[in-house]
Parts: structure tokens; sequence; C-alpha cells
């Protein structure tokens, strides 16, 4: 990269910095609603000092005509921790008034405020949740909410061009039919989709004020449950509620919120039947039955406490917010996966590991480089078996009947290389720390797949190192890992 180019990157993240500052005012409403005068002041100077930065980067460089693909991918790379910084601001300023005396530090606060921004909800402040005043804990769901939101319109831009194996949601909606189609070109199908969002807020907040949610909590679990970011106003998550009902709720706003975005488009234009043949909702219902069945029958048989209603309860549940990483719990959140048995946390890890679907908030290998993985080895005794001159379509439907291509795949087995390997040597790192090898595993999982479940390790008294490590997971996750290879390339002699 040279200067021109430093600029222009400079130059646009200006400009989200100075939307980061504008979101830091919106708590602010609340807290004078509330009576929460302290915190007014703690979101004020955020907001400033965020103002302060991006018009320091946004007003002096001249605009530039011409935005390349690594001018976006740079942005991409660079958003988040930026973001998250702006975000643990008022986190820490107000930590006295919420941390019951324990010192926490500027660290553990940036902690939760990647863990927002990038949709994760492995939360360090999270045991803190229920003394948190409201325009607190309104400022992290609206971080999940707008991280949720973001992600899927980077996935429109930038993603699907920086060769990560991904659907793209554009290319998507230009294969819907002419009567399906929302929009024509991508800003505008971009526009629809965040229209799409802000209406299946208002759907989600509704569901769950019905259910027996108060106001306050209803928008907010609606915030953190469409991003499949799982930050709760509560320490113990859904559990605190007790509820069926609720947990009802929250498993029709975690598979609408992890569902491909085309799918929804396509739903919207009549076709339902996309539900059942795309390869993504297809594999997900057949590993959702497949685990969740396997969970329920273990936690029955190891626990003899437990009745066969609350074993398929808690099975199907934590499956569910697994495979959507949303990260949600009905047990106690801090021990759920040292108090299960071995099998029930290795499904847990492997549900965290697939991940949603692409194109939505939620994180993982995604289920349609999951399904495509698992295609490519029927494919290929295929091809061992029969005559070399032989051709065998390679095919699959999303939205329309496609053809898998040998760089589609090279590019999917890449980045399931990449993926593994960060979760393999995150383990060893944090493990190095002395930390149960099952806890690192499940932890580091569950950071680079953005899920939030924890083993118990993420806490205010984990190493400093540990923390750090734990952040680089869900930043690396966030956004995919290749695009933050090709950020780091595009600054060597090699690549110019």
């Amino acid at each position: 990269m040279n200067i021109k180019d430093i600029r222009i990157i400079a130059r646009d993240l200006g400009l989200l910095i100075l939307l980061i500052s504008l979101s830091l005012l919106i708590p602010v409403p609340l807290a004078i609603y509330y009576q929460e005068w302290s915190t007014i002041d703690d979101f004020l100077i955020a907001a400033s000092a965020a103002a302060a930065v991006g018009s320091a980067f946004y007003f002096p460089i001249k605009a530039q005509k011409e935005i390349k693909l690594k001018h976006s991918i740079a942005l991409t790379v660079l958003f988040w921790p930026i973001a998250s910084f702006f975000g643990a601001i008022p986190l820490y300023s107000t930590s006295e008034l919420y941390s019951g005396g324990v010192s926490l530090s500027f660290l553990d606060c940036y902690f939760d405020g990647m863990a927002g921004w990038t949709t994760t909800g492995l939360s360090i402040l999270q045991e803190f949740a229920d003394e948190m005043p409201n325009s607190v804990n309104i400022w992290r769901a609206l971080m999940q909410f707008l991280g949720g939101l973001g992600i899927i319109l980077i996935s429109i831009v930038i993603l699907s061009k920086a060769r990560t194996g991904s659907e793209s949601i554009s290319r998507a909606a230009t294969e819907l039919t002419p009567s399906e189609r929302i929009r024509p070109s991508m800003i505008n199908t971009a526009k629809s989709i965040f229209y799409l969002f802000l209406g299946f807020l208002l759907v989600s907040s509704v569901l769950l004020f019905i259910v027996g949610m108060s106001p306050f909590d209803a928008v907010f679990h609606g915030m953190t449950g469409l991003s499949t970011g799982g930050f709760s106003t509560h320490s113990d998550s859904i559990q605190y509620f007790d509820s069926t009902q609720i947990e009802l709720a929250t498993l029709v706003i975690m598979f609408m919120a992890s569902t491909n975005f085309a799918v929804h488009i396509s739903i919207l234009s009549g076709n339902f039947r996309e539900v059942i043949r795309n390869i993504e909702s297809r594999t997900f219902l057949i590993l959702l039955i497949l685990f969740s069945t396997i969970a329920a029958l273990w936690i029955f048989n190891s626990d003899s406490a437990v009745s066969d209603v609350q074993a398929v309860r808690s099975g199907f549940y934590h499956v569910m917010s697994g495979l959507t990483s949303t990260g949600w719990t009905i047990e106690n959140p801090s021990t759920l996966a040292i108090t299960w048995a071995p099998l029930v946390t290795f499904l847990l890890i492997i549900c965290m590991m697939i991940g949603g679907s692409t194109s939505s908030a939620s994180g993982g290998l995604r289920l349609a480089r999951f399904a495509l993985i698992f295609k490519s080895i029927w494919w290929n005794i295929k091809r061992a078996l029969l005559p070399g001159s032989v051709v065998f379509p390679r095919t699959y439907h999303h939205i329309i009947k496609k053809t898998v291509t040998d760089r589609r795949m090279m590019d999917i087995y890449v980045f399931a290389s990449a993926y593994i390997f960060t979760i393999l040597a995150s383990t060893l790192i944090i493990s190095s720390y002395g930390h149960h090898l099952e806890s690192s595993l499940f932890e580091c999982t569950s950071a680079v797949s953005t899920t939030g479940m924890s083993s118990g390790l993420t806490s205010h008294d984990l190493q400093s190192g540990a923390k750090i490590v734990l952040i680089l997971d869900m930043w690396v996750g966030r956004i995919e890992i290749i695009p933050i290879l090709i950020f780091f390339a595009s600054l060597s002699r090699k690549f110019r």
C-alpha cells in the first residue's frame, strides 16, 4: 500500500468512527428516562472522543473516487478493533456502578467491546449484567445489533469478492427470478436487507414481550438474538426467565437470525419450497435433529435426576444455540461445559465449529461450506469408482441449481484449514496457561465461531495473555480469517 491507499482507508475509517460516535448517543435518552444521571457524561465523553478522532481522519482528506477491493478489505479488518475500542469506553467508565467492588481493567471492557461488535457474546461483564444500568445494557445490545447488521452488509460488498468460499447474498440476489428480485443493484439490495433486519427486530421484540419479557428485556434480547450475539440482561442468560414460552420464542429468533438472507428474500417472494430445497436449510435440519437427539439421550442416561422432558429441552436448545452461533443457554452459562458428559460437550464444540448459514449474522465454518465438504467426499468416491471418461455433475441447490468448480472447493478447503488451525493454535496457547485442554478447546471454538458459550474460563480472573488470545480469536473469526491474510499480504512489497 502507498500513501494514497492509506489516505483512502483513513478517510473511510473516519466516516465509520463518526457513525460510531452517533450510536454512542443513543443510550443517553434512555439514561434520562431511567434517571441514570451518572452514566450520561460517560456516553457523551465517549461520543465526543469518537467524533474528534473520526473528524480528524475524515474532514482533512479529500474524497477519492476509486475504492478498490484492497481498501474495502483493509476497512473490514480495521473496523472491528477500532469499534471495540470506542465501545469499551463507556463500559469501563461506568464499571464502578455495576462491578460490585471488583476492579475491572480496560482490557476486560475491551474484551466485551470486541464480543459485542463481533456478535460473539463471550463476555467477562456478563456476570454483572443484573446490576448494570439500563443505559449501559442497551449499549451492549446496540453493539451486537449494529455488528450483526454490519457483517451482513460487509458480506454483500466485500467478503464475496475476497474469495472466502462463502455464498454471497449479492450473488444470490441476482439469481432470483425477476418477480422475486427485490432490487437490481447491490446498494439497493443492501438497503432492502437493512429494512428487513429492522422488521425482524420489531417482530422479535413483540414476540418476546407477548411471551412474558418486560419491554426493555424484549427489545434487548430481540437485538442480541437477531444478531446471534447472545448477550443478556441477566447473568444466567435465558435460564433466568425459567419460561418454556420464552425459550420457544428465542428458538424461533435464533432460527430466523441464522438463516441466509437470500432464503428470507425468496420466501417473502412466495417461494416457500426454498426452505426445504436449500442446501443450508436441509443441512441445518439434519444436524439439528441428529445432534439434539444424541445430546438428549446422553444427558438423560448420564444423569438420573434429569427427566426425559428436561433432557430433550436442554439438548435441543443448546444444540440450536450452538448451530446458530447465538450462545444463549438455559443452564448455568459459566459451568455448562464442565457439568455435562464429555460427549455432549464435544457435540456443542462441533455445533459451534459448523455454525449457521452464510450471509447471516452467524459465525462458524457455515452450513454451505460444511455441506459442500461432505458432498465433495462423495464426489471423489464416485470419481475413483467410475471410468475416467465419465463426467458427472457436481451440483447443489441454493436459490437456483449451482455447479461447484474446483476453484470454489479450493477456496472452501483453504478457509476450513485456516479456521481449524486457528482454533487448535489458540487452544494450545490457552492451555499453556494451565487450563484443561477440553475447556480451552471449548472456549477457543466459541470465540473463533463467534458463539459465546463458555466453559467457565472467561472471567475477570483469566490471565491477560489468554484474554488477548480470545480477543484475537473473536476478531479473526468474525471476518473469516482470509481477509486478514489478504490485508497483511497487501502490505508486502511482493504484492504491490
